[in-house]
């Protein structure tokens, strides 16, 4: 029998293939287990960073607040002239620091209000175009003797917003005139806000016919928990018109408000005894004589046949329009409409 000599060659080669295939795949494990320290490590930084970035930004506002120059300030609108399109606002303002010789004025853009010392603070009035709204506008220049500074505030709210954010609403209730009652049921929504500016005597859902106040519902009552009064039982006062008699609500005793919002149930009827147009709309009055009306709805009512004596009125479906239209009026009368 004839042996087979062995190929120590081959073994070799075989050793050091199995050896490398092991060394490989060890080394693959490491690999993947070094990606996944490194991904670990790049999120953990990350954090880091986003944590720093806090607190640098925190840190940079804390220290803005305290080396600011200005302890405190308010500005109030005093009046409001809208047939001449400006406003009046006073400016109270307590610096940080001060010497007897500091000067401080307040720039509304490049309009400048200087300021008179009154104790430890300092105020000023001035008066503003309505047309420009000086948001995120305001400076104050600080000044004692050749030494000046300035603080920009750019957060500042000016007129022409606190007046857009005031009063608004909406009502998706549709207008119906049958058997010679025009009528809108459905929900309001409303909203009215002070800004920080404005409080307020009385917010309240009006209904128009042809220019003339039919119709009134108050949005200001606040039924105590305990009368169990319903949204429902609070009924609008219809001018010259027959009405159903329930209990005041008692109200909450309040000298102002400050602002409202929510929703609430309107059951309108009027019985018209021409064509005309219907006007609804959300009026506020603020405790200075400022009024607010913002346009819910719009309809009209025509004849049916104009040439014919006996023709019945019908709805104008086409004139149906719940377009916003905003107006204020202030203690004068004049008017501003607000797009």
């Amino acid at each position: 029998m004839k042996k087979r000599k062995v190929s120590w060659s081959k073994i070799v080669i075989i050793v050091i293939l199995v050896l490398m295939a092991v060394l490989v795949g060890g080394m693959y494990g490491k690999l993947v287990e070094l990606t996944s320290q490194i991904a670990y490590l790049q999120d953990t930084t990350n954090i880091i960073l986003t944590d720093v970035g806090g607190m640098e930004s925190t840190i940079a506002q804390t220290l803005k607040e305290e080396t600011g120059m200005v302890e405190s300030y308010s500005i109030q609108v005093t009046d409001m002239n809208l047939v001449a399109k400006t406003y009046d606002v006073s400016v109270y303002l307590i610096p940080r620091e001060y010497t007897d010789s500091t000067t401080i004025s307040v720039f509304f853009g490049t309009l400048e209000c200087p300021l008179t010392k009154d104790g430890y603070a300092y105020t000023g009035t001035i008066t503003l175009p309505i047309t420009e709204s000086f948001d995120g506008n305001l400076t104050f220049l600080f000044a004692d003797g050749t030494k000046k500074n300035t603080e920009v505030y750019s957060n500042y709210e000016g007129i022409q917003t606190n007046l857009e954010q005031v009063l608004s609403g909406s009502t998706e209730s549709e207008p119906s005139y049958k058997e010679g009652v025009l009528s809108v049921k459905g929900d309001v929504i409303y909203s009215l806000s002070g800004k920080g500016q404005y409080e307020f005597d009385s917010l309240e859902l009006v209904a128009e016919w042809n220019d003339e106040e039919v119709w009134t519902q108050n949005l200001t009552y606040i039924p105590e928990e305990d009368e169990g009064v319903s949204p429902d039982d609070v009924i609008a006062d219809v001018f010259g018109q027959e009405t159903t008699e329930v209990s005041e609500p008692e109200v909450i005793d309040q000298e102002s408000i400050e602002g409202l919002s929510g929703d609430t149930p309107m059951d309108f009827t009027y019985e018209p005894e021409e064509t005309g147009e219907l006007r609804l709309y959300l009026r506020a009055v603020s405790t200075e004589g400022y009024r607010f009306e913002f346009d819910l709805l719009h309809a009209n009512l025509i004849e049916e046949d104009p040439d014919n004596e006996e023709s019945k009125l019908v709805l104008d479906e086409t004139s149906v329009d719940y377009s916003v239209s905003y107006v204020v009026y202030d203690k004068r009368g004049g008017k501003l409409v607000l797009e």
